[in-house]
C-alpha cells in the first residue's frame, strides 16, 4: 500500500464520533492546545492564538492528504463539541505507525480515549494491515501511560533524553502493541454517509 493513498474511515462509539479533522473544529481544539496542563506533555507547541490552531489544523490536514498521517477529531456525542484528537503516522513499508492522542482536560479520567482508540487500533491493524502501533510517552505522563497499558500496549524500554520539555531533556518510554495482541474492548461502528 502506498502512503499517498491511505484510506480514511470515520467511526462512532458509545460516547464519541471520530471525524475527519477540519478548520471548523479550530475553536474547540484551541481549548486544549492552549491549555498549559495539557500541552506540558506534548510535542506540538502551545497555541497562543486561534491562528496557531488554524495553522496547525492546516498543516495536519495537508499531511493527511499527502498520506503522511491520519488525523481524527474526537467529538463528544452529547455536546457535539470536539474534545480531543488522535493521530497515526504510518510507515507502510515496515507496517507500523506511531500514535498520538490529545484530550481536553475536563474529559480526563473518564475512559473516553480508551473507548475512542478501539476503532482506530482496529482500523490500523485491519484496514491498513499494520503489524505494530507504538507510542512514545514522557516518563512523567502517568495518565498516558495508564491509557496505553489499558489498551494492551507493552513497555519496551526507555529512550534517554529524547524529549525537550521546559528547556530540559527528558526521557520517554516506548510502548507498543502488535496486531496479534490486539483485543477489542468495546463496540463501535463505521459511520455511513
Amino acid at each position: 500500500m502506498n502512503n499517498s493513498k491511505l484510506p480514511f474511515t470515520e467511526f462512532e462509539t458509545h460516547r464519541v464520533r471520530l471525524l475527519r479533522y477540519s478548520a471548523r473544529f479550530a475553536h474547540d481544539a484551541f481549548s486544549w492546545y492552549s491549555d498549559e496542563e495539557v500541552m506540558k506533555w506534548a510535542g506540538p507547541d502551545f497555541h497562543k492564538t486561534i491562528d496557531d490552531t488554524l495553522l496547525f489544523i492546516k498543516n495536519v490536514t495537508e499531511a493527511s492528504a499527502e498520506g503522511k498521517m491520519l488525523f481524527w477529531a474526537v467529538q463528544d456525542k452529547l455536546s457535539h463539541k470536539v474534545i480531543g484528537d488522535i493521530s497515526l503516522c504510518p510507515d507502510m513499508k515496515h507496517r507500523y505507525a506511531s500514535a498520538g492522542t490529545f484530550l481536553k482536560q475536563s474529559f480526563w479520567q473518564q475512559g473516553i480515549m480508551t473507548e475512542a482508540m478501539q476503532p482506530i487500533l482496529w482500523f490500523a491493524f485491519n484496514k491498513l494491515n499494520l503489524n505494530r502501533i507504538e507510542a512514545q510517552i514522557y516518563t512523567e505522563h502517568l495518565a498516558s501511560i495508564k491509557l496505553y497499558k489499558k489498551l494492551g500496549f507493552k513497555k519496551e524500554g526507555t529512550l534517554r533524553q529524547n524529549f525537550l520539555i521546559d528547556d530540559t531533556f527528558k526521557n520517554s518510554i516506548m510502548y507498543s502493541l502488535l496486531k496479534k495482541e490486539f483485543k477489542m474492548r468495546n463496540s463501535w461502528s463505521e459511520m455511513v454517509f
